[in-house]
């Protein structure tokens, strides 16, 4: 048949049933009956894209809908918006008219300022193009209290600074029958509130309720933070008392005014204010408020959450939970609660023992057990700051004697042995004798064996009737209102000859001692220094319908004796699965789990010295729920991340395992303990779900003190969003999984804001990642509220400094600008505006883009070129091969631009789309002279940068950089980035353990020679000025710690005088490779971003050139003359290996 007629058939056929199916519609409805009727309808209204919702701010109000018909080709041609209060609904307050145009998003309200906390409701009437009608079914929203006075009248309360999480409550009663009540609340800090033992959460219209974590989340730093509003008005009873509990976590915000993310110690506050309608026995209506104060409030640290912290995880301790009470209902007993006010300092931290006047020549104190660690390092160490032996006279005989210790650290005036006895009877309550580290585990008491010693030897045969030892005040233990460091349990001896000892105290145990210097204090408020707001897009929240439960549980006890694999492997003792392993590992004692049943369902049993692995089968971020059993006292710990080791072998390399195989895989955790620890307070089945932290992981370890018994568990998901818009499914499993973890992946990063890397320490606003990803990522997710939520963040931050950080965080040091990351501020609003056609994205946010397109213009490099780099550069972060920075920021500075030219004319703007496309025009041709060649032949130039590293074979910590020959009598470094900081203490430093300065690798000019520095930290004979030349790669030149891994502002300088001139090429600096560092495999605070000078006199400087590790000189694009086609050619050194040593030549 021909192949022409074929078509012209199918187009007939088609064309017939297109205009069948326009002019009779068929609509099926659920039952599956066909209805020949026109359909046509006005749905998914929205206020601010979501539905029906309360407590929101009114400054950009939007209002949006979704035309639905059967009808093919059926659009809207016009439409009316009407408003009216909830209250009021005979008159309208605010109307569009009727507006010709099709849209249908983004319709901005630009009536006379709403009431405070007043329900609205409106309607919206669209014409379609045949003129026809259809009018939605009311929509509604409740304004919030943004600039009501009473609630800018609550009050921040909080407790002292401590590691334990606040509670605060009151009971108020509400004398009628209530009508509506709602709570507002925030915090700096994260919050949980209960109402009559209920946790308060936003009731959904399906009856359902779903609960936020972590609120009000990340925030914006010092310039806002949002409340939420709840309706609580079915968590109260009529003509009844109730009781209103906050829980406060430390969160991202300290309360200190610094970030918090890596904190485990601080001072949360929360501000909240519920208002109740009701009517009373008159029939009159009422309006109740009770807000925070520190009037009719009281708080607590003794609550079960001893510890929390982003990076730390929880420790939940329910002895104390059962010793507190139901502090969530009516009727507890507060009375003990500490109020407004202060509180008296005692001597409770002072330990006297009196015994019966014994004559010696010797005495010692032999202490067995001291007390909690120290809250801000979790050190747990014995640390006395005065310690008096007294004769029956009162003479404090050891005044002034220096004593023998078993264990001693001495730091600087603070800590020595000499300040134990200098008889200034404590009152320098941060100075005295501390010991060595005896753990870093943060415990609350430290038993030591052999015990540890204190002692004194006297001149001649002295009368002791008592001794007192004063407990260190200056700072909180792990446990609240507790000394730390002190010793717990402890014997007193006295000798004749220091050889045999007699007890006179055996084994006292001092309980619990207060410490009431850190406890002078009740509730007190503080101040929020930014702007408080009605919360932006959607909170961070428990999503069911994500949730994962176990698919396997793996007990293991130890290494298994021997092992095909280098790394080793566990010794599996059960498998628990619904099939057999393919891996040979887990053959060994394998349970099958019949097909629908969860794991846990029978419950199993860790036994005490045995480790669990739990695998939820699913990469996320979440929270752990689970029912346990064990005996009183008994601890369980479970540590979480996101796979296990796979045999290879094990090491501080980036390649390498920390286990065995099976076992956890803890590196990529870095910094981040990531762990909750929970403990019995009675032998009953318990259920703990995490409350002041979250976690990103697979893979549950679970250990535990006692034999414990798991009955379930499940892996509740926390995100943002929650209803998923995109959807792939192919015949390709593999590809099917890969589009589900990319679900997970964006589920879990968007928690509050567009973090990355729940996994480790980072989960930072990386603002590079959010661009890159947001096109993507609304596809996904209905996610339009939560990204608009963050541009708002973004261009509050954009008029505070000109330009949101590389992190979206004041706090952080990767706040400064980057190319890329920080050009967020005009991509995000494009982006927004292409998915959702809301056009009054681009109008809210464009003065805040001028004004960071006017920040680019003023800080140019050059003419037409992008800002130079600051801090850190990060090019093309994913290249295969690493891109010059400059390239990649003239590149996006001309992108941005054209987006504006493009903005502006969407928006009508004349002025300013002349204005840009005249300024793409420049940039673009200065890019052309700038990074663009046209050659006839390109020759590619390759270029390979590594990070210095530690001792791994075949690789060096030396960096070397090599130039044109110089002859100069001087050197100077100035460095203004370090590399990774120690792993054990997190000490940022410049450290440089020696210096080579030579010609082509020859004779080393700089040793032996003078250095002086900027600032140098002398510690003993390892660091110190002449360590950098003395020949010796043990020791060497460290500046003091500056806190962080940037010098930006106040650089580090380093100069070497040779002592004559001398011709040289090349300047090699080994690295400190020695210790691990935070980044695996790389080396400890190596100078990253430097520029070196030279000089024959010492005033007068040529610069050598600026060096960077991970920053590369500008790229050139080499087009080929006459095709037109650009060719990327790095251009920069080369990296040699020699077996021995590896250069890094710049």
């Amino acid at each position: 048949m021909n192949s022409k007629f074929v078509k012209k058939l199918a187009a007939c056929i088609v064309a017939s049933c297109l205009m069948a199916t326009v002019a009779v519609p068929t609509v099926a409805n659920a039952a599956g009956a066909n209805y020949s009727v026109a359909l046509t309808s006005i749905v998914d209204t929205t206020t601010n894209y979501r539905e029906n919702p309360i407590g929101i701010d009114t400054d950009s109000l939007r209002f949006g809908w979704r035309m639905e018909s059967n009808l093919i080709g059926q659009q809207q041609a016009a439409y009316e918006i009407n408003l009216y209060k909830a209250s009021d609904s005979s008159k309208a307050i605010w109307t569009t008219g009727k507006v010709d145009d099709g849209v249908s998003t983004g319709i901005l309200y630009n009536g006379e300022p709403l009431d405070a906390a007043t329900g609205y409701n409106w309607v919206v009437t669209v014409w379609d193009e045949q003129g026809k009608t259809y009018v939605s079914d009311p929509a509604y929203f409740e304004t919030g209290v943004t600039n009501e006075q009473d609630w800018n009248a609550a009050e921040f309360i909080q407790l002292p600074v401590s590691s334990a999480a606040p509670i605060f409550r009151t009971e108020q009663t509400v004398d009628g029958t209530v009508d509506s009540a709602r709570l507002y609340i925030t915090a700096i800090g994260v919050y949980e509130a209960y109402i009559n033992g209920e946790q308060v959460g936003k009731i959904n219209k399906d009856g359902t309720t779903t609960y936020h974590h972590m609120n009000p989340g990340y925030g914006n730093g010092t310039t806002t933070i949002g409340y939420e509003t709840y309706d609580v008005t079915s968590y109260l009873n009529d003509d009844a008392p109730f009781a209103l509990s906050i829980l406060a976590g430390t969160g991202w915000n300290d309360g200190k005014g610094d970030g918090a993310m890596g904190s485990t110690s601080g001072q949360p506050a929360v501000k909240a204010m519920m208002v109740i309608n009701y009517t009373d026995k008159d029939g009159n209506q009422q309006q109740k408020k009770v807000a925070t104060n520190t009037e009719d409030w009281k708080g607590t640290l003794d609550g079960p959450i001893t510890v929390n912290g982003v990076f730390y995880g929880e420790d939940y301790d329910a002895r104390k939970e059962a010793a507190l009470g139901d502090y969530k209902n009516v009727g507890y007993d507060d009375s003990n609660w500490l109020s407004s006010g202060s509180k008296e300092q005692t001597d409770s931290h002072i330990l006297t023992n009196t015994f019966d006047p014994v004559t010696a020549q010797y005495l010692r104190l032999s202490v067995s057990e001291t007390g909690p660690a120290t809250s801000n390092d979790k050190e747990n160490r014995l640390q006395i700051m005065e310690l008096e032996a007294l004769d029956t006279a009162g003479n404090n005989v050891v005044k002034g004697k220096l004593a023998t210790v078993s264990s001693n650290q001495e730091v600087g005036d603070q800590w020595n042995v000499a300040n134990m006895t200098d008889g200034d009877d404590g009152t320098k309550t941060d100075y005295g004798y501390t010991s060595a580290i005896l753990g870093t585990e943060g415990l609350e008491a430290f038993h030591s064996d052999p015990p540890l010693t204190v002692d004194f030897a006297f001149d001649q045969p002295t009368e002791l009737a008592s001794l007192k030892l004063y407990c260190r005040t200056g700072i909180a233990s792990v446990t609240n209102g507790v000394c730390p460091n002190y010793a717990k349990v402890y014997s007193i001896q006295v000798s004749d000859d220091g050889q045999n000892w007699r007890d006179v105290v055996t084994d006292y145990d001092a309980g619990r001692v207060e410490n009431s210097f850190l406890q002078t204090t009740g509730i007190t408020t503080t101040e929020y220094p930014g702007q408080i707001i009605a919360s932006r897009g959607d909170s961070g929240q428990i999503v069911d319908a994500f949730e994962h439960q176990p698919v396997s549980v793996t007990l293991y006890t130890g290494e298994a004796a021997e092992s095909q694999y280098e790394g080793g492997e566990i010794a599996v003792d059960n498998y628990y699965a619904y099939q057999p392993s393919e891996d040979e590992l887990y053959q060994n004692g394998f349970v099958q789990v019949p097909e629908g049943q969860p794991i846990f369902e029978n419950g199993i049993t860790l036994k005490k010295g045995q480790t669990m692995i739990v695998n939820i089968g699913q990469n996320m971020t979440a929270i752990p729920e689970i029912s346990f059993q064990s005996v009183p006292g008994a601890t369980v710990s479970m540590k979480f991340a996101e796979m296990l080791n796979d045999g290879s072998s094990v090491g501080n390399g980036a390649f390498q395992a920390n286990g065995p195989k099976g076992s956890l895989y803890t590196k990529s955790l870095r910094g981040a303990r990531s762990e909750a620890h929970y403990t019995f307070a009675t032998d009953e089945i318990k259920t703990y779900q995490t409350k002041m932290s979250f976690f990103g992981y697979q893979y549950v370890q679970i250990t535990a003190t006692e034999d414990v018994t798991i009955y379930s568990m499940r892996s509740r998901a926390l995100s943002s969003i929650s209803e998923q818009t995109g959807h792939i499914t192919t015949n390709n499993e593999d590809v099917n999984r890969l589009f589900l973890n990319a679900l997970y992946g964006q589920l879990s990063n968007y928690f509050t804001i567009p973090t990355d890397c729940p996994q480790r320490d980072e989960r930072k606003g990386w603002t590079g990642d959010a661009q890159v990803f947001a096109q993507t990522g609304i596809y996904n997710f209905d996610a339009a509220s939560f990204m608009i939520g963050y541009q708002d963040m973004l261009s509050e931050l954009t008029m505070k400094q000109g330009y949101p950080g590389a992190v979206t965080s004041q706090w952080e040091w990767f706040n400064h600008w980057a190319s890329g990351w920080s050009d967020i501020q005009v991509i995000y609003p494009w982006i927004l505006y292409q998915q959702t056609g809301d056009r009054s994205v681009l109008e809210t946010n464009w003065e805040e883009m001028n004004h960071y397109m006017d920040w680019l213009k003023n800080n140019e490099r050059a003419s037409y070129q992008a800002p130079a780099i600051q801090r850190n550069g990060f090019g093309d972060w994913l290249a295969f091969q690493g891109t010059g920075y400059e390239v990649i920021a003239d590149y996006y500075y001309g992108y941005v631009t054209q987006l504006m030219e493009q903005m502006a004319g969407i928006l009508g703007d004349a002025e300013k789309q002349s204005y840009y496309s005249e300024r793409f025009e420049n940039l673009k041709q200065t890019f052309l002279n700038t990074h663009v060649s046209f050659n006839e032949e390109p020759q590619l130039e390759a270029t390979i940068f590594e990070q210095p590293t530690t001792d791994n074979p075949g690789t060096s910590n030396i960096i070397t950089n090599t130039f044109d020959e110089t002859t100069a009598k001087y050197v100077r470094f100035t460095v203004s980035r370090t590399g990774p900081s120690t792993s054990d203490d997190n000490e940022y430093h410049l450290q440089m353990m020696e210096l080579n300065v030579s010609k082509d690798g020859g004779e080393n000019y700089a040793l032996g020679k003078s250095v002086e520095a900027s600032n140098t930290f002398d510690w003993g004979t390892s660091w110190g000025n002449a360590y950098l030349t003395d020949g010796n790669t043990e020791t060497g030149y460290s500046s003091v710690n500056n806190g962080g891994n940037t010098l930006t502002g106040n650089p580090i300088t380093v100069t070497v005088d040779l002592g004559q001139e001398q011709t040289f090429n090349q300047i090699g600096i080994t690295c400190r490779n020695y210790d691990k560092s935070m980044e695996t495999g790389v080396c400890v605070n190596y100078p990253k971003d430097y520029t070196i000078e030279v000089s024959s006199n010492g005033t007068d400087w040529t610069t050598i050139g600026r060096f960077a590790t991970d920053n590369k000189p500008a790229d050139k694009l080499v087009i080929k003359s006459g095709t037109g086609s650009p060719v990327m050619q790095n251009k920069g050194g080369k990296y040699e290996d020699n077996s021995q040593t590896a250069l890094l030549w710049m």
